[in-house]
C-alpha cells in the first residue's frame, strides 16, 4: 500500500508554466492553488518543492519573498509537514510530537496579537533559535 498523504497550498491566483502543468496537472485546482483530491504517496513527489520554486521564479517570483510560498502535507499517520519555499531556500518542518493546547491557544495573548500564534509558524525563527 505505501505511506499516503494529501497536500494543500496557499490560495494565490497562479498561472503555472506549461512544463509544470504537464508534470503536476492533477495537483492544480482552478485559480492555481495546489491540492490533492485523493491521498497519494508523498515520497513520489520528493521533487515537488524544487519544481514549485523553479516555476514561481518564472511566473510569480514575489510569492517567494519574505515567508515564501507554503504547502502543507497531511500524512495518514496524523503527521503534518509544512514546506516553506523561498528564492534561495526550502524549509521543511514536521513536529515530532503533539502538545495539547486549550482552545484559547493563540486567540488571546499578552501582546494582544489577536488570532493566530505569533510567529510560531515562521520556520526561519525556529531554525535560528536551534
Amino acid at each position: 500500500m505505501g505511506f499516503r498523504s494529501t497536500l494543500t497550498s496557499e490560495d494565490y491566483p497562479i498561472e503555472w508554466p506549461e512544463w509544470f502543468k504537464k508534470d503536476y496537472d492533477m495537483l492544480i485546482a482552478s485559480g492555481g492553488m495546489l491540492r490533492s483530491e485523493w491521498e497519494m504517496k508523498a515520497y513520489a513527489y520528493d521533487e515537488l518543492p524544487n519544481a514549485i520554486q523553479k516555476a514561481l521564479e518564472e511566473v510569480q517570483p514575489t510569492l517567494l519573498d519574505d515567508e515564501g510560498y507554503t504547502i502543507v502535507w497531511l500524512h495518514e499517520c496524523g503527521g503534518v509537514t509544512k514546506v516553506q519555499i523561498m528564492h534561495d531556500e526550502i524549509l521543511i518542518a514536521t513536529p515530532t510530537q503533539w502538545a495539547t493546547q486549550t482552545y484559547e491557544h493563540g486567540l488571546e495573548t499578552e501582546d494582544d496579537h489577536g488570532y493566530g500564534c505569533d510567529g510560531c509558524s515562521d520556520l526561519r525563527k525556529v531554525a535560528q533559535s536551534e
